[in-house]
């Protein structure tokens, strides 16, 4: 029905481009994956509306732009007939809490948004359509609203979607486009729905009168009235018949599809629409908040890069620059020392210092091996100084650089000078790159980056100083993706031009700096400077060196045991193939979901975007009643262990010193436990015999043993503390069996009378209970029935009266105050605990709950990280490796391994004092297996 060559409008500058925002807000809901900000608001609908924004922006570049939206209040058309819309649901609530933030998203872009009690977006922009042409502007109407079809004409098209990235390539609607599609032209479209009705709008039609006849009609009277007028004289009798008795619903239909184009209102003035470009000091904080960092980067939303030159003088006062232009970039004076004299000439202002920050660019970015390309160094405001060491390319005025042993051998000392703090933004990461370079015992006091993060930490936030400046100094800095380039057009650092470079870095140790002032004073003011400099600040020492020290690894043993599993694989595909009849791919969700529910006919489950879903727990459902999807299941587990493990860890064997680098995420969960990336070793399952194979592959140097550090029980443990509650004290302070006990009290059994099943889901209750769970998901996951699963939770709290008890206490707690804290005083941010969005409230009723317990395990285990690094002093050929969860896992000589076990078992016992008994399970062996057992 539409036509893909791009109309003239395309490149017309005076094209008005009209956006059907109430439209594209409801596909975008329907059709995104269910995203949640960093604070659990759903964002799907609103990031799908800004990719389908920013799509537009790219493809036509418009001068004109307007979006209109419905609102809630009622219009003349239910004046006119009250079951107008009548039969529509109400929109989903999470849907509806994310209007507000994508209001607030379009007037930060500075797009016209057009808003109008009482009327609906059809109309103004059918309204906005009139003006523009009144003014012999072009218009495009973006929509897929057949209603809107009636606007179309001579110099009015309309663009029924976003989903192309060219314009060649997209569906255009013009006159004939309509004829094709409706079988009218545009002036009939309003009488065609008016015969045939509308389900979506409720609106009656004449019974009978499909779309097709209507047209019909249409093409041989010309408009309604004219077919009500001849309707006696058809020569079918039930269409006669019809047409007589409806006639008045079909007047009023007309009514009720007919645009009103001469609307009065806000907005609705071509000057109004101007479109030049969005307010990044607005839409920034709002991206930032949503958790939309990929559009932080997005190429349209970029501003030029800041002028490359020295700053004047009046340019080095930043706080007088931001004031007057809030949108500037973060002004800085930046000298390039290139000689050993400028370099002494230096020394005596690093010295008076209060504190120096760094910033130390590498290649590739944010290596652990690679000594830096540069270092910058900013100890006030306005001020920062360049030392190039390994660029590639100098210029005329840089003609040398120094050599890193000697600016180490200058200025080591300084950065050890007590009363001088260091701060870097990702300190863990500055201490690799300086050991690289070669200085020793460098000590960082502060990273703004952490401090961030304490200060609202949610999931996967991952704090950016670009982001931070934004936030809290109202400025922007250049990324290093603007400067380099990314993928394939990537420049490394060191080939870039000196002085940029040199700009670059000396930005980045400015706003460092500048961060650190800013900050220290709300650690102060959310009472977090205990756990910061006390906690936080020197587990990044300790985790630098684990991350320095990496683990070994037996790559012939992974080598035989992805042989193992390529051949496993291979059976399960033949296996899967024999029972379908024929052979299909095993990894396309559409080839499977074809094999189950077109060919084995089993029952769909929950359907995506693409059909019905095929993921793991529609799998485990349909394994029931079939054997294939356990198969699928089985297949999944095992091809994943092959090409996240076994063929993807040996990859990853550093070439200079042998061994596995992980590295330790502190920036990552919003409750402060540590995650490990590149690669993850947290995620390799330990109940399954493949999972403790590869495990069998970590392996102790020669002569050394591992050791393995538990703490059991340890979230159990934390709520009996923070509870009191007096049946759960009672069984760590007995060294019960708690499951056992558990099972006992709810199943009002005798404790050896418990039998496995009832303590597995004894253990499923304990912990899912205390983190919220409900009862759908204890259905969910017992495979009960859900009244079953109310009976069992009521009885666990008629015994653990004191676990509901603080459960509740926390949650009206939390209520008043927005957030809730761990033992160390860990703070999460509650906004949204007591929304009037039950879906969102309860899941910060949940957040309230478990982040305590979760958040004040992740205290103790980084407090046990820090004793045992003390305790480990006295015995200098130990070392610690990895932290999994609950678990440590250390390195000593075979001779010293029973010592330093115990050692570090007093130190873990010694990280926190409860109420009731810390518990360290302990084991000795040659691999990570054999500390599983």
């Amino acid at each position: 029905m539409s036509t893909t060559a791009s109309p003239s409008f395309v490149n017309d500058p005076r094209t008005v481009y009209l956006l059907d925002g109430s439209g594209y807000v409801f596909r975008a809901y329907h059709a995104m994956a269910p995203l949640r900000a960093p604070d659990g608001t759903p964002t799907g609908a609103t990031y799908g509306f800004c990719n389908m924004l920013l799509r537009l922006l790219k493809t036509f570049h418009p001068q004109y732009l307007a979006i209109a939206f419905d609102t809630k209040h009622p219009t003349f058309r239910h004046q006119l007939y009250s079951q107008y819309k009548a039969n529509r649901t109400e929109a989903p609530e999470e849907l509806i809490a994310q209007l507000q933030w994508i209001y607030q998203l379009v007037d930060a872009w500075g797009i016209c948004r057009l808003v109008q009690p009482g009327w609906e977006a059809d109309d103004l922009l059918g309204t906005a359509t009139r003006i523009a042409q009144s003014r012999s502007h072009p218009v495009c109407l973006v929509s897929s609203d057949k209603d809107l079809m009636q606007l179309v004409g001579d110099g009015v098209w309309m663009l029924r979607d976003m989903q192309g990235q060219q314009a060649s390539a997209l569906r255009f609607v013009d006159k004939q486009a309509v004829v094709d599609k409706m079988g009218v032209p545009p002036s009939q479209i309003a009488d065609l729905l008016a015969l045939a009705g509308d389900a979506s709008d409720n609106i009656p039609g004449v019974s009978g009168i499909g779309p097709k006849t209507a047209a019909t009609l249409l093409q041989q009277y010309g408009d309604l009235e004219n077919v009500l007028q001849h309707a006696a004289q058809l020569p079918q009798k039930a269409r006669r018949e019809r047409l007589l008795t409806d006639a008045d619903n079909a007047r009023l239909s007309r009514k009720l599809v007919d645009i009103d184009c001469h609307m009065q209102g806000e907005h609705l003035s071509l000057d109004d629409w101007v479109y030049t470009k969005p307010n990044t000091q607005q839409l920034f904080p709002l991206f930032t908040k949503l958790g939309f960092h990929r559009l932080l980067q997005h190429p349209l939303l970029q501003t030029p890069q800041g002028d490359l030159r020295p700053a004047s003088p009046r340019q080095t006062r930043p706080n007088e620059h931001l004031q007057q232009d809030p949108a500037a970039q973060l002004p800085v004076n930046v000298m390039c020392i290139t000689c050993e004299q400028e370099l002494k000439q230096l020394l005596p202002q690093l010295q008076q210092a209060a504190s120096i920050a760094l910033y130390a660019p590498t290649d590739p970015e944010n290596s652990l091996h690679d000594a830096p390309v540069g270092l910058a160094l900013s100890w006030q405001q306005g001020q920062a100084v360049y030392i190039p060491l390994k660029h590639r390319h100098l210029t005329a005025s840089s003609t040398t650089q120094l050599s890193p042993h000697m600016v180490v051998q200058q200025i080591a000392n300084v950065l050890r000078t007590q009363g001088v703090s260091l701060v870097a933004a990702d300190a863990k990461q500055h201490l690799h790159t300086l050991k690289q370079m070669g200085f020793t015992n460098v000590t960082f006091a502060h990273d703004p980056l952490l401090a961030a993060y304490l200060l609202d930490a949610h999931d996967d936030m991952q704090p950016r100083l670009q982001q931070l400046c934004q936030q809290q100094l109202n400025a922007q800095i250049d990324t290093r993706k603007q400067l380099c380039g990314s993928g394939k057009q990537e420049q490394a650092f060191a080939q870039l031009d000196m002085q940029q470079a040199a700009h670059y870095s000396g930005q980045q140790a400015q706003a460092t700096w500048l961060l650190l002032q800013h900050l220290q004073t709300k650690l102060q003011q959310h009472n977090l400077q205990g756990l910061y400099n006390q906690l936080e600040m020197p587990l990044q020492h300790v985790l630098q060196r684990m991350e320095s020290i990496g683990v070994l690894l037996d790559t012939m043993q992974l080598q035989q045991l992805g042989q193992q599993f390529a051949s496993k694989l291979q059976h399960h595909q033949q296996q899967a193939w024999d029972m379908a009849g024929h052979p299909f791919n095993l990894a396309s969700p559409q080839q499977v979901s074809h094999v189950l529910f077109d060919k084995l006919g089993l029952q769909k489950g929950k359907t995506g975007k693409t059909g019905p879903s095929t993921d793991a727990s529609v799998l485990q459902q349909l394994a029931k009643t079939h054997p294939l999807p356990k198969l699928l299941l089985q297949y999944r587990h095992l091809a994943k262990l092959k090409s996240t493990y076994t063929d993807a860890l040996p990859q990853l064997i550093n070439p200079h010193t042998g061994r596995l680098h992980t590295r330790f995420n502190l920036f990552v969960t919003a409750t402060g436990r540590l995650s490990s990336s590149d690669p993850n070793l947290q995620n390799i399952p330990v109940r399954t015999p493949e999972g403790m194979r590869i495990r069998r592959a970590f392996v102790a140097d020669a002569g050394d043993l591992l050791i393995g550090l538990d703490y059991s029980q340890i979230e159990l443990r934390i709520l009996a503390h923070l509870s009191q509650d007096p049946v759960l004290m009672s069984s760590f302070e007995k060294e019960e069996d708690v499951h056992q006990r558990t099972a006992s009290e709810i199943f009002g059994v005798a404790m050896q009378a418990v039998d496995s099943k009832q303590r597995s889901i004894a253990k499923t209750i304990n912990f899912g209970l205390m983190y919220g769970m409900g009862a759908f998901r204890l259905s969910r996951e017992l495979q009960i029935s859900l009244t079953e699963a109310k009976q069992t939770i009521e009885r666990y709290y008629e015994r653990y009266k004191g676990v509901a008890r603080w459960q509740q206490e926390v949650i009206e707690q939390a209520k008043q105050t927005k957030e809730v804290r761990t033992l160390w005083g860990r703070l999460r941010q509650l906004p949204h605990i007591a929304s009037a969005n039950r879906v969102l409230a309860s899941r910060f009723e949940r957040f309230a709950i478990n982040t305590p317990v979760q958040g004040t395990q992740a205290d103790i285990i980084k407090q046990a990280m820090l004793n045992a690094d003390m305790a480990l002093r006295a015995f200098p050929r130990a070392r610690m490796l990895l932290q999994v969860h609950d678990e440590l896992v250390l390195q000593a000589p075979q001779a010293q391994a029973q010592q330093v076990c115990d050692a570090i078992q007093t130190a873990m016992t010694q990280a926190a004092k409860l109420r009731v008994p810390l518990v360290v399970n302990t084991a000795i062996g040659r691999c990570w297996a054999d500390l599983s057992k």
